[in-house]
């Protein structure tokens, strides 16, 4: 292409930028739409910034309002922003996330000082007016001193309860930096000093570990726990979901089998109600219904009807059932009898929002007790919490 025809498109192209700075305003963005002006905009800043524009286009373009540092402007605005936002509320003072615009410049200036790709002269500017390029680091020394005080108040090592959300999270994650190799040795003796736990849920186990044994020393091996002693029933109820779900490690299995712990309790509680039932057949003939007052009986032998008529009975435990006489449908009112419709142990999943990332994940957990009065279900997930709902919540639990 030869010159004169270069000259044509180039005067072309700087009319068309004449008539959208008559309509927008001198120096104001060519929108990314009109490609073709935007492009030969971006060339002449090359062309003036590599020394190669002639002096007499150059002046043509002044003489318009032509920027030909629009980052620098910008750059420029944005810091005239941060100064008129900590005239306001303070130097250094954190610019709230609803700014986004200025919130983002200033996590792009952090992250530019950080790889070392800032000039002296814009960090200086920064410096000047307060700017803080680790706020991080000055937000954990602010966490820090919070849990020192919560130590001396409570105990060294004392759980951080979730209403102080923001300091439980903060614990929470810097059990994640430390497990995932990413803390400073300097910041995990400091935390380790005062008496940080870094596996608070370790501890748990073994202290739970510690106080079934001793009710098993109190009691007998194996023996149930009562629902009076919540925690620990409850802690018991979910090493049976995670061992049933193949999420137990083999090292707490066999620990747990050592003291003689029960993985099955139903499957055992199973053979104990059927032998009452035998007795109760002896007593009473075969067949004979249980009275309501053998509470316990009355409802396992409810129990076994739904679980036959749902087709979930194994044929083993119906021929047995048969064999003894029991009735399967008594007078034909087995449908209008209700009962529980989920077993105990049932296993369940829900979204919760996880405290160690601050982002939702579903939790396992099971079905662990049931209020025939209420009709309400006890369900304990994986992190020991324990929520309370009705019959149409697991239902839709259940769906999800």
């Amino acid at each position: 292409m030869n010159s004169n025809n270069l000259e044509a498109q180039w005067e072309a192209q700087f009319d068309l930028l004449q008539k959208h700075y008559s309509a927008n305003g001198a120096g104001s963005p060519v929108p990314k739409v009109n490609k073709t002006l935007t492009n030969w905009c971006a060339f002449q800043r090359v062309q003036h910034r590599e020394g190669k524009m002639s002096s007499e286009r150059e002046s043509r373009l002044r003489e318009i309002g032509f920027d030909f540092n629009p980052l620098e402007d910008s750059w420029k605005a944005q810091l005239n922003l941060l100064r008129e936002h900590y005239t306001t509320n303070g130097a250094g003072s954190a610019v709230p996330i609803v700014n986004k615009s200025l919130a983002k410049w200033c996590e792009t200036q952090r992250r530019q000082h950080r790889k070392g790709k800032m000039s002296s002269e814009r960090e200086s500017q920064l410096r000047k007016i307060g700017f803080d390029f680790n706020p991080l680091g000055d937000s954990w020394e602010a966490q820090f001193n919070l849990l020192q005080k919560h130590y001396t108040a409570n105990g060294a090592g004392s759980t951080v309860p979730t209403v102080n959300r923001a300091l439980s999270i903060w614990c929470a994650s810097q059990r994640v930096q430390h497990r995932k190799g990413r803390m400073s040795s300097e910041r995990e003796s400091r935390l380790r000093e005062i008496g940080f736990d870094f596996k608070p849920f370790e501890d748990s186990w073994e202290a739970q570990l510690n106080l079934l044994r001793e009710h098993y020393s109190a009691n007998g091996a194996g023996s149930t726990v009562p629902t009076v002693n919540r925690a620990l029933s409850l802690w018991c109820a979910f090493q049976r979901v995670q061992h049933r779900e193949g999420k137990m490690s083999s090292e707490r299995e066999s620990r747990l089998r050592e003291i003689g712990f029960d993985f099955n309790p139903l499957g055992d509680s199973w053979e104990a109600q059927f032998n009452l039932l035998q007795k109760h057949y002896s007593a009473n003939g075969a067949g004979s219904t249980v009275p309501k007052v053998n509470k316990s009986l009355s409802i396992w032998c409810a129990f076994q009807r739904k679980q036959h008529r749902k087709g979930r009975m194994s044929s083993e435990r119906e021929s047995r059932l048969r064999e003894i006489g029991f009735d399967f449908d008594p007078d034909g009112k087995s449908e209008n009898v209700r009962i529980q419709q989920f077993s105990l142990g049932t296993s369940v999943s829900k979204v919760f929002q996880d405290p160690m990332t601050g982002k939702n994940r579903p939790y396992s957990g099971c079905i662990s007790d049931y209020d025939q009065v209420s009709k309400l279900y006890e369900i304990t997930y994986e992190d020991g919490d324990v929520e309370v709902v009705g019959e149409e919540e697991v239902t839709e639990i259940m769906r999800k």
